[in-house]
């Protein structure tokens, strides 16, 4: 009796050191996402050996079959699964296709270790840090890619801002709210000075109005109506100041308006820049998908089949639509497309019985930028995206109640 009694205590001990190892392992995971490829891919691996050796199955299963959010994931999964039989595309392009998709299943994974508000707290900390840190790279070396490319970098530096707002609360000291103020408006300099991500620049401006929303009902809630006035300055000041001073921002848009423009009067021998290839591959990735509109082409199968298109057709060569849905229209129909807006959907219906209204907002906003994002950029597909969004929704669902998936979908 004694024996087992140690035996269990030593067991007991263990996993807490495991469980300690894998919260630090994921606050440096949250960190080197906007920062490196290879130390993500690293830290990944490092946390399903972990997992793996702590045990505890049964409960780390049952929370992952609680959440309507992760049933939706694994449908997904299984959409593609299923689609790998029928794919025109060789076992090694569906392979691949699935190494790029398999960010979705750590989604389940992870919720368990964010059910502690002082790992979401410490999580979100270590995101917003790694923000700050490549805004500031940037403003040093002035580069728009201090890290990543300009897209990944542009998308890190909103979701910091976005991050940040939320932080200020009437709760907090003066001097604190003053301080991530000025952090938000120095992350606001960059992405709308510096960088040259137009899409994180619209995606910006759709969650500023966002936040406004959100911090109205949330002032409401604790009916402190005349401290409205605190968010609808701050509002106002950050619209004025990246949107009606920001030149560079102008430029980018009105030069998005001109090469459309340019695009439409001479969509065959069209000038060679992003707009016109990016209008090339949605027109070609529509036709394919007239092609085989229900089911699509099979997993894997946009790189074989659109390069036969271009090929015959000579037309611009592309691996990547960039465009999600196009994507998945390509390769499982109007079936993939409509299993992806089903994704967004539960999770937005999620969003509202989080407990936390911090969270609650961040899974909001994920979504909102996801759903826009991916109108054109591939961004779950992509590495430095698809991860983000994956910890930032692992992250606010951990806030979650227990609850049971018939009572979300």
């Amino acid at each position: 009796m004694k024996t087992n009694t140690i035996t269990l205590s030593t067991n007991k001990s263990n996993n807490f050191i495991i469980n300690q190892a894998i919260n630090i392992i994921l606050l440096l995971l949250i960190f080197s996402i906007p920062l490196s490829t290879s130390l993500t891919t690293i830290l990944f691996s490092i946390f399903m050996l972990l997992w793996i050796t702590e045990g505890n199955y049964p409960t780390k299963i049952n929370c992952i079959w609680q959440y309507p959010a992760c049933f939706a994931t694994i449908l997904l999964l299984i959409g593609l699964t299923i689609g790998s039989l029928y794919s025109c595309a060789s076992w090694p392009e569906i392979i691949n296709f699935l190494k790029k998709m398999v960010k979705l299943i750590y989604l389940p994974f992870l919720i368990f270790y964010f059910k502690n508000p002082n790992q979401r707290k410490l999580a979100i900390n270590s995101l917003i840090i790694s923000g700050i840190t490549t805004s500031a790279a940037g403003l040093i070396l002035d580069s728009y890619q201090p890290f990543k490319n300009s897209i990944d970098t542009s998308l890190t530096v909103t979701i910091t801002i976005f991050l940040l707002l939320h932080k200020i609360d009437i709760k907090n000291k003066l001097y604190v709210n003053f301080s991530i103020l000025l952090l938000s408006l120095f992350n606001v300099f960059y992405l709308f000075y510096i960088s040259i991500g137009r899409t994180a620049q619209l995606i910006c401006l759709l969650l500023i109005p966002l936040f406004f929303i959100q911090k109205i009902r949330d002032f409401n809630l604790n009916n402190n109506k005349y401290l409205i006035i605190i968010p609808t300055s701050l509002i106002i000041l950050l619209l004025l100041f990246c949107g009606f001073f920001s030149k560079p921002l102008h430029h980018h848009w009105k030069e998005v308006i001109i090469k459309y423009q340019e695009y439409q009067a001479n969509p065959i021998n069209y000038s060679s820049n992003s707009i016109s290839y990016r209008l090339t591959f949605f027109k070609n990735t529509l036709a394919l998908i007239k092609q085989k509109p229900w089911l699509g082409w099979g997993t894997g199968s946009f790189i074989p089949v659109y390069k036969q298109f271009a090929e015959k057709n000579n037309t611009l060569l592309t691996t990547n639509p960039h465009n999600e849905y196009l994507l998945w229209g390509t390769q499982l129909g109007i079936v993939g497309i409509s299993l992806l807006l089903w994704w967004f959907y539960i999770l937005f219906k999620t969003s509202f019985i989080v407990q936390q209204n911090y969270e609650k907002y961040i899974l909001q906003g994920t979504i909102l930028t996801i759903f826009v994002g991916c109108f054109s950029n591939s961004w779950i597909m992509d590495f430095m995206p698809g991860y983000l969004f994956i910890i930032l929704i692992a992250v606010s669902l951990g806030a979650l109640p227990d609850v049971r998936t018939k009572t979300i979908i």
